[in-house]
């Protein structure tokens, strides 16, 4: 099965809390959208000297930056909690799908495959289900919907600044992705290396 398959049935899950899910990307996009109001503060007292201007008050910024990130910090919890909880549904679901369907499977199949890896469906395969729904799940959209929103700062602020900077993605990109790769690759041997000890 390719990646997009398994990506496609892992929603299928989800897709049941879906209460949960519209929630935790509100707070995503909540946390993404307060961002940028941190560097857009904290900016006159880089650009400007409190001494010798007169039109900024000097308890202003410090009481909105609290405010900042005090629902910031608040919105964050929410997504994370929220996207914890549809994380154990699903895994909960998923345990109940593959138990039954070991049940329901002929001897010949128990037969053909070793009882450590059976064990290590459940011991170790399902929780990796988890930790990629739960973290995965926040890094690809809070950080992307994080990313945006900067970028959108960015290109107000500077945008030949902004450009440069996009010029220097490409490889960065490039080389997450061989790091990935050799993730993924190192995941598959723990998961062979857990089924040979749980057997």
């Amino acid at each position: 099965m390719t990646g997009k398959t398994h990506l496609k049935r892992l929603m299928r899950y989800a897709l049941k809390y879906k209460s949960g899910l519209v929630c935790s990307i509100l707070a995503m996009i909540a946390v993404a959208g307060l961002e940028p109001l941190v560097p857009a503060l904290l900016k006159p007292l880089i650009d400007e000297n409190f001494a010798q201007s007169s039109n900024v008050n000097p308890l202003k910024i410090p009481i909105l930056l609290l405010a900042v990130f005090l629902f910031k910090g608040l919105a964050e919890y929410a997504s994370n909690v929220l996207s914890q909880w549809v994380a154990n549904k699903v895994i909960t679901d998923i345990r109940d799908a593959v138990f039954m369907h070991q049940l329901n499977i002929t001897i010949e199949n128990y037969l053909s495959e070793s009882p450590g890896r059976i064990i290590s469906r459940f011991l170790y395969d399902i929780p990796q289900i988890s930790a990629s729904l739960s973290a995965a799940w926040i890094i690809v959209i809070r950080d992307s919907l994080i990313l945006i929103a900067l970028l959108s700062y960015l290109f107000f602020v500077s945008w030949p600044l902004t450009l440069v900077m996009l010029l220097t993605a490409p490889p960065i990109i490039f080389l997450i992705n061989i790091v990935g790769k050799k993730l993924r690759k190192s995941n598959f041997e723990i998961q062979e290396n857990t089924a040979l000890m749980t057997k």
